[in-house]
């Protein structure tokens, strides 16, 4: 019973009409940005000052420029200028394949090879890469000009490929650099081993043994081939040699504090060069990040932000809730108490790392490019600087990819990627005008069409039947979710394909702008408040469910009719 409310009540979603729209300016290789305020560094002042680029290059900057006959000219007069952002981990540009169901399946759990194991260290970003993914659109229009994309996977997924966001006929194009790193995690195999994670670090330990193995029969063949055994080549083993040399750098993905635990407990034993990625909790292994020097990308998977409550119990429930809202009204203000101080913990950790000059920036694998400012926000407002906040936009990545020498700042000579803002960029009602990639100039402005307000387009796009998935205990939920408006009111009723008997129905339905709220408490063994989350984009709807004193589950949906099309 509880499997099936968790994972019902927290499927409904479809995204609104973006807000921007791009448009690619004509191709020109020579743009003059008049009277912008520049920030060249995350530490400098805003200075009034031009710019010309040629070629794909900043030329000049300075006060007193003149525009050149054969330049474009941008007035940039009030706007600020900033170094293009950079993408320290994602997978912009790289569709999510569904899992083959046909693959050959070993005879037996620990028979499993390599890639049925989740080792395919051989795989590269751009074998995966496509310009036909909005992702890499809506990354540039965020202020994103360059990104650092992995593989999709499991416990080695394979190699980073360094790109750039502009618009070519073919993905090489746009390559900076290519076999960069390693994406690791302890995402376990399906069905084979390693299915736990104590499997999986186990199978790290013995691949980077034959790794070591094969290294060193490899190195002594290709010395001196004579009265030694060929050995036998292996795709994987061969792919993680620079690994093992501690030339190329594991991008570690850790989603919890024990998984963190973990792989710094790994690389102590194993030695090799280490990046934490997507990391949700600092605070207790602080001290060992900063003696071992790691660089952190924190996610930006944040947790919903806790606001005030303004309705009063009366108006939302009905007299049975009341009833039983006052039987564990005390463990619910203890729990919000507690939920509140992990709440300010979470937030403090870009903060914290930056006080103890920690290298840090954030990771984008679980974060929509449509709320990447909103969480730098949230992060600021919790003690960030802004100058940290630019930094791990700009030079801290540019650094770490080596790539400071082109990129990060806003300098005669570099690589002209550069993000031009309304207001100052981490601004509450700051929006992006220009995105330059390279050199070409892409321009964003607000749709003047259909004025009516964000809550009352997504009031009415989210009206009808949604699919929904949702994994619980390593299965897969599925079913619809029909919304309906009564009076002024929006219902919602779940029905599920692994209980078709059953219907869950929700009065207490609130929507505010793109994003849809409910409450409900359900008599699970005692009462439990299930608190629902979803943000609209498109047809397409993610979420959040949070049982009370349980957990949390993501779930994602698609958009399948409208309400006039519904039986």
């Amino acid at each position: 019973m509880q499997k099936v409310i968790v994972l019902f009540f927290s499927f409904i979603l479809h995204q609104l009409a973006f807000a921007q729209q791009e448009q690619k300016i004509e191709i020109t290789k020579n743009l003059f940005i008049k009277d912008a305020l520049i920030v060249a560094k995350p530490e400098s002042s805003p200075i009034k000052q031009s710019l010309i680029i040629r070629d794909g290059l900043i030329t000049q900057i300075g006060a007193e420029l003149k525009a050149p006959f054969d330049c474009k000219i941008i007035l940039a007069d009030s706007l600020y200028l900033y170094a293009g952002f950079i993408d320290v981990m994602s997978h912009t540009g790289i569709k999510k394949e569904e899992e083959n169901k046909d693959t050959d399946k070993p005879a037996s759990r620990g028979e499993a090879n390599y890639e049925q194991s989740g080792i395919t260290p051989q795989v590269e970003a751009l074998s995966k890469f496509s310009l036909k993914e909005s992702s890499i659109a809506d990354m540039r229009k965020t202020g994103f000009t360059t990104s650092h994309i992995f593989p999709r996977g499991k416990m080695m997924a394979g190699k980073s490929t360094l790109v750039s966001l502009g618009i070519s006929d073919i993905e090489d194009k746009l390559v900076l650099k290519n076999n960069l790193a390693l994406h690791s995690s302890f995402t376990t195999a399906n069905g084979v081993y390693p299915s736990t994670i104590i499997g999986v670090f186990a199978k790290y330990r013995d691949v980077y043994k034959n790794v070591e193995i094969y290294s060193k029969n490899k190195a002594a063949y290709d010395l001196n081939p004579l009265g030694i055994s060929r050995p036998i080549f292996s795709e994987e083993l061969n792919a993680l040699i620079s690994t093992f040399k501690k030339e190329q750098t594991v991008y570690f993905v850790t989603k919890n504090i024990k998984e963190t635990y973990r792989a710094l407990e790994l690389q102590k034993e194993i030695g090799f060069k280490m990046v934490l990625a997507e990391v949700k909790n600092v605070t207790s292994v602080l001290d060992k990040i900063k003696s071992n020097n790691f660089p952190v990308l924190l996610s930006l998977d944040l947790p919903e932000e806790i606001k005030e409550d303004k309705k009063s119990d009366t108006t939302k429930v009905d007299s049975i809730k009341k009833e039983l809202k006052k039987e564990i009204s005390i463990e619910m203000k203890q729990l919000e108490e507690r939920k509140k101080i992990s709440y300010n913990e979470y937030l403090s950790q870009a903060s914290l790392l930056e006080k103890n000059n920690i290298t840090f920036s954030f990771s984008y694998l679980e974060s929509k490019p449509g709320d990447i400012m909103k969480s730098l926000r949230r992060y600021i407002k919790a003690g960030l600087s802004e100058k940290g906040a630019l930094a791990a936009l700009t030079t801290t990545p540019a650094q770490l990819l080596n790539i400071n020498t082109t990129h990060g700042t806003v300098e005669i000579g570099k690589t002209a990627n550069l993000v031009i803002a309304q207001k100052p960029i981490f601004d509450e009602k700051s929006s992006i005008k220009y995105v330059i990639v390279d050199g070409k100039l892409y321009e964003y402005y607000e749709d003047t069409k259909n004025k009516e307000s964000k809550g009352e387009r997504s009031k009415k796009s989210f009206e009808g039947i949604w699919s929904y998935t949702g994994q619980m205990e390593g299965q897969t939920q599925s079913g619809t979710i029909e919304f309906k408006k009564e009076g002024e009111k929006y219902k919602a009723s779940i029905k599920s394909d692994n209980f078709p008997d059953q219907i869950f129905k929700s009065d207490d339905v609130e929507v505010n702008g793109n994003k849809i709220d409910f409450t409900f408490i359900a008599n699970i063994g005692q009462p439990t408040d299930i608190k629902v989350t979803l943000e609209i984009d498109k047809d397409e709807l993610t979420g959040n469910i949070e049982v009370g004193g349980i957990g949390n589950i993501k779930i994602t949906g698609d958009k399948k009719s409208n309400p006039d099309k519904n039986n």
